[in-house]
């Protein structure tokens, strides 16, 4: 299990390409959403296990479907990061409260967290997941229009083509007029 010390790291290394405008368009934020809430996105998935588990040796850019079939990955399935230069939003299951602990607690400040409570009725954690999201993306990004980066892959056409289908923005569209890539 990764380190508090290295987490802080890697955390700070991630954090680091926000400061880099390296395409003229920087965006202010990224998000990373694991699991079927993020379609399976392979890159969201390989950076939240490089950041909470130090998993590493694979490019973001392959997008061979990797199941959640070891017990730290499924704690983190149900994960999404919304990180800025200065913040860093995690809503996750309570479930991989242990996984998450060495990121969470690592000490680099500007740490929130957004846990989803257990519940046996799944339509009201759905609820819960999609309300949690919203606040997250509301006070990550904040009033201010802000770039928000996502990992898409090659097959796709437009990062809004690919976030779109994320059922979990789909959800979040579902439930009001906002949607935070227009």
């Amino acid at each position: 299990m990764a380190t508090k010390a290295a987490a802080r790291r890697r955390l700070r290394a991630l954090r680091a390409l926000l400061n880099k405008d390296l395409s003229g368009d920087a965006p202010g934020a990224l998000l990373f959403v694991c699991g079927v809430d993020g379609k399976d996105n392979w890159a969201s998935s390989s950076v939240v296990r490089w950041l909470c588990l130090g998993e590493s040796g694979s490019s973001l850019i392959d997008e061979r479907p990797r199941p959640f079939n070891h017990d730290q990955w499924a704690a983190l399935e149900e994960t999404a990061l919304l990180m800025t230069r200065d913040s860093l939003r995690v809503l996750y299951d309570a479930a991989a409260g242990d996984v998450l602990a060495p990121l969470l607690t690592c000490g680099a400040g500007g740490i929130s967290e957004y846990v989803l409570p257990s519940t046996d009725d799944p339509e009201q954690r759905e609820k819960d997941k999609v309300a949690k999201f919203e606040r997250m993306l509301d006070a990550g990004l904040g009033p201010e229009s802000r770039t928000l980066g996502v990992a898409i892959p090659s097959a796709a056409s437009s990062a809004r083509e690919e976030c779109e289908y994320w059922p979990l923005v789909q959800a979040l569209a579902a439930g009001g007029e906002k949607t935070f890539l227009s």
